[in-house]
């Protein structure tokens, strides 16, 4: 799981859930979360802009995919 905030899109990392979701493929999910766990190892934090950087993906789909993961109770 990951904590995601609001005010300030930075995220902490969680332990993940091992049941499949709605969320698609869960390469997908996973090549995100441990994106996202690698650019806080290095910087402490990630936004959607770095997250969106690393995956070489538009903020637009990251920000979709960090709702879709808050819904499903990855992030907090």
């Amino acid at each position: 799981m990951l904590t995601y905030f609001t005010s300030l899109p930075i995220f902490r990392v969680m332990p993940q859930k091992k049941q499949r979701s709605a969320l698609g493929s869960s390469t997908t999910v996973e090549d995100y979360l441990e994106r996202i766990l690698e650019l806080i190892n290095v910087k402490g934090y990630a936004r959607v802009v770095d997250i969106a950087a690393a995956l070489k993906i538009s903020q637009a789909s990251v920000s979709n995919m960090v709702q879709r993961l808050d819904g499903e109770g990855l992030l907090k």
